[in-house]
């Protein structure tokens, strides 16, 4: 597995823009990396490697040395969890994701979505992580099992 073949090209993306709605989780962390899942992969002042999953909020530490993702050192099961493979393959062979696409989420995991090709569909990049990272802002202090009503504005 070539783990270039799940991420995105961050090259040309506002990085500032991405994180804008997910500082109060990350505090100053930056980002290695995108995974075409929509999931971020990030560094923190001690370099640290952290992982970001977007379907449910959630911030988790990889490895005390952010480098160790790029040098294969980690575990392949961690990989395979970061990167999900076996997913993204499924979706690419219904979808063809632009530069500024990520698969994003018709119903967030949080709230029962799956992680499925039923579920998750080309987004645009920024739209998703803002839509994400707001929605978990409003529901970050609920007790788990909380109803929430959500009302789609247009």
């Amino acid at each position: 597995m070539q783990i270039e073949d799940y991420l995105k090209n961050i090259e040309n993306l506002d990085s500032q823009r991405i994180l804008k709605e997910w500082r109060w989780l990350v505090g100053d962390m930056s980002i290695l990396s995108l995974t075409k899942a929509g999931d971020l992969l990030l560094k923190d002042s001690d370099n640290k490697l952290w992982f970001l999953d977007v379907g449910i909020g959630k911030l988790k530490l990889i490895s005390n040395n952010f480098s160790d993702f790029f040098k294969r050192k980690l575990n392949e099961d961690v990989i395979k969890e970061i990167l999900l493979p076996q997913l993204i393959n499924k979706l690419e062979s219904e979808y063809r994701l632009k530069s500024n696409e990520v698969f994003g989420y018709t119903l967030l995991p949080i709230f029962g979505g799956h992680y499925d090709n039923k579920n998750m569909y080309p987004l645009d990049i920024y739209e998703h992580y803002e839509l994400c990272g707001g929605i978990h802002f409003k529901i970050k202090d609920l007790p788990d099992g909380t109803a929430i009503q959500m009302k789609v504005i247009e």
